[in-house]
C-alpha cells in the first residue's frame, strides 16, 4: 500500500513538472511581449505619430540637443530687456555649447553660440577666437546664420584670405536662398549690406534679390532706414 502511494506521488510530481515547464515558458513569453510592446514605439502604419509624445532626446543626439538649447538660450537672452536675466541666458547658452563641444568637438553652431555669448558678455577676445573656430567648421543651419554672418564680419580683420572668401561664398548663398537670414544679424544693416555688395560683385541676379529684400524691409539700397 505504501509502495503504491509512493508510486502515485512520484507520478503526480512528474506530471506537475511536465505542466510547470510549459506554464513557466508561457509566462516568460507573455512578460517579454508585454515589456517589448511598451519599449517599441507604435508603428506609424497602425497609429498616427504624435511628435509631442517623443522626448527631445530621442529626436536629437545629445550634442545636437545641447546645441539646440544653446540657441534657445541665445534667442531668449536677445529678446530680454532685464540685464540679469539676459546675462543668465547667455551663461546658459555658453554652458550648453561647451557641453556639446565636449561630446563633439567639431560643431560650427556650438562654437557660434559660444562666440555670440562671449561677445554679448564683453569678452571680445574670446568671441573672436570662438568665431574663427565656427568659421572653420560646418555645416550650419539657417537658425544660426544671422549671428554667424555678423560675427564673421565683426572680426573680419582677423580672418585669413581663405576664410574671407569662404565667408563671402556663404553670404552669396544666403542672399540667393534666404536673404532675410543674412540681414537679421547683430551688426548694423548698413555694414552688412556693404559686405554683401562686395560679396555679390557683378551678379545681377543676387543684386536683384538683395534689393527686393531691402525694399520689403523698408531699407534703402545701402541698408539705411527710409
Amino acid at each position: 500500500m505504501a509502495g503504491a502511494s509512493r508510486s502515485a506521488t512520484g507520478k503526480g510530481a512528474r506530471q506537475a513538472r511536465r505542466i510547470a515547464l510549459p506554464l513557466f515558458l508561457l509566462g516568460f513569453v507573455f512578460l517579454f511581449g508585454l515589456f517589448a510592446a511598451r519599449a517599441i514605439p507604435a508603428l506609424p502604419v497602425l497609429t498616427e505619430p504624435d511628435i509631442s509624445d517623443v522626448p527631445m532626446s530621442r529626436l536629437f543626439t545629445r550634442a545636437d540637443l545641447l546645441t539646440h538649447r544653446a540657441g534657445t538660450a541665445i534667442e531668449t537672452g536677445s529678446a530680454e530687456w532685464r540685464f540679469m536675466v539676459r546675462m543668465r541666458a547667455l551663461r546658459d547658452a555658453e554652458l550648453a555649447a561647451r557641453k556639446s563641444l565636449a561630446l563633439r568637438p567639431i560643431g560650427s553652431e556650438a562654437w557660434n553660440a559660444r562666440a555670440y555669448a562671449a561677445l554679448k558678455s564683453g569678452r571680445v577676445s574670446d568671441a573672436g577666437r570662438y568665431t574663427l573656430n565656427a568659421l572653420n567648421d560646418g555645416p550650419f543651419s539657417s537658425r544660426f546664420a544671422p549671428t554667424r554672418f555678423s560675427l564673421g564680419l565683426r572680426f573680419w580683420d582677423s580672418l585669413s584670405e581663405q576664410q574671407k572668401q569662404r565667408h563671402y561664398a556663404l553670404i552669396r548663398n544666403a542672399i540667393y536662398y534666404e536673404p532675410e537670414a543674412f540681414l537679421g544679424g547683430i551688426l548694423p544693416a548698413e555694414e552688412l549690406v556693404a559686405h554683401a555688395r562686395k560679396a555679390i560683385g557683378d551678379d545681377s541676379q543676387l543684386t536683384g534679390k538683395l534689393d527686393r529684400r531691402l525694399f520689403h524691409m523698408g531699407l534703402t539700397p545701402t541698408g539705411a532706414k527710409k
